[in-house]
């Protein structure tokens, strides 16, 4: 089915980016369709239910090889708090949708509705049984657990006292839902949770939660000091921000310029992934950035909020961007490499994450919006033209329901790697990311 999804020229045109959003449009109803059926077909199980492969299209259960970490009673707080804030997405999108009909918005709402309600129930039992926190896989019931090596699991001995990436996640993916869904006093708690975070994060208490999951094909293990969780952040940020009064804006304001001010050498526009470490790069988590902070900026831009932080963003993002763009595409392995040596100038691994690919998309549209007469719109849409026929071409996959590959290795083939958790994206990598491109597309275009 990714055949429906135009391919672009090289440089692309006005009616060329319109051509697009029918395609893209019809792979986000098809994928969404396909978890909220998952999440319908048994009223028992109240979680969000990714728990299959992307690359096969079979359930992960009756789990196999003894890899109880994929059994559906694991519950992975990353992926709940991401499918929350994918769910609310694609919520608020089905009123701008050109292809989806009225009466299908009004079904596929609330049916959307249903699914945010039942799993905040759900995962709010979790907190309250962990005294207002969430861990990186817990029972249904909230216990946190330790997945140990060979992917046997037992109760957690030792959690972390401050925030870490599940309530992160999490945190703002409640606040999303519930401000949808009309509550009023749980988007209130929302808020007040993430604003917790964002403090831990801004005094630098905040600690990974992360427990490595071998795929076989992953093995990239977690980096002190990185820039991703003030990355996360941001889009957090931005949606409070706009919608309601605090700080929030100047969290962003601060996040931002640490990411610049640390992890970007001002000389050769490299961008690290840690301090310590400066001989590594991961472009997608650069682009990640960009993207992130320069959506944060147009939020920002709309409250009249950190004008001088704009202007300086508005001159460094788009060589910075196309720069850590040209650092890590691979045209002909087709996708963005996962990690290259800033020494040798080349790729590390193999790996190929399909979530890079529309995360650039959104990136290279919000620095246009950001500035429309930049001198650099050329190279940034030809950026985009580049990076959605790679994702068309090689990771939206045919199993019919137009879910995407999560990665590719050198050789081209379709991988299970995971990003965090085996559970395949809830539409918050490649859903949501392709909902704010296509968003920007109708503004700009």
């Amino acid at each position: 089915m990714s055949e429906l999804i135009a391919l672009l020229p090289e440089k692309p045109g006005a009616e060329d980016f319109r051509q697009v959003i029918a395609g893209y449009e019809t792979m986000l109803q098809t994928a969404l369709s396909k978890i909220l059926e998952r999440g319908e077909r048994d009223g028992d199980y109240r979680f969000i239910d990714t728990k299959f492969s992307s690359v096969t299209g079979r359930d992960f259960y009756p789990v196999e090889n003894n890899e109880i970490f994929k059994d559906r009673r694991i519950i992975y707080s990353w992926i709940q708090g991401q499918g929350l804030e994918a769910l609310a997405g694609h919520l608020s999108w089905l009123d701008e949708a050109e292809t989806v009909s009225p009466a299908d918005r009004g079904i596929l709402g609330g049916r959307i509705r249903k699914h945010l309600a039942r799993t905040i129930s759900a995962m709010e039992e979790c907190r309250a049984n962990n005294g207002g926190r969430v861990y990186f896989c817990m029972t249904p019931a909230g216990t946190p657990l330790e997945i140990e090596a060979g992917g046997s699991l037992r109760p957690a001995e030792t959690l972390t006292p401050c925030g870490n990436y599940s309530d992160l996640y999490y945190s703002k993916g409640l606040f999303l839902a519930a401000w949808l869904l009309g509550w009023g006093q749980k988007s209130g708690e929302a808020a007040d949770y993430f604003l917790q975070i964002l403090k831990d994060i801004d005094e630098g208490l905040f600690q990974s939660d992360r427990q490595m999951i071998m795929s076989g094909e992953n093995d990239v293990a977690e980096l002190p000091e990185s820039h991703m969780p003030l990355t996360a952040a941001l889009s957090g940020i931005a949606a409070i921000g706009a919608v309601r009064a605090g700080e929030w804006f100047a969290y962003g304001e601060r996040f931002i310029r640490r990411v610049i001010d640390r992890y970007v050498d001002s000389r050769t526009l490299d961008f690290v992934e840690t301090p310590e470490n400066r001989k590594r790069c991961y472009p997608g988590h650069a682009l990640e950035f960009i993207g992130q902070a320069t959506g944060c900026l147009l939020a920002m831009r709309k409250e009249k909020c950190a004008p001088s932080l704009i202007d300086e963003c508005a001159g460094l993002f788009p060589s910075l961007f196309l720069h850590c763009f040209e650092l890590g595409f691979d045209p002909v392995a087709g996708g963005i490499r996962d990690c290259v040596d800033l020494e040798a100038r080349q790729g590390v691994n193999g790996l190929m994450f399909a979530n890079s690919l529309p995360e650039t998309m959104r990136a290279a549209a919000a620095l246009i919006a950001l500035d429309p007469a930049t001198p650099y719109r050329s190279r940034l849409e030809a950026v985009m033209a580049a990076c959605s026929n790679v994702f068309v071409k090689h990771y939206v996959e045919g199993h019919g329901d137009m879910m995407v590959y999560p990665a590719r290795n050198a050789a081209g083939g379709a991988i299970e790697a995971y990003l965090s958790a085996p559970d395949a994206d809830p539409g918050y990598y490649n859903g949501l990311r392709t909902i704010d491109f296509l968003h920007l597309i109708k503004k700009l275009y």
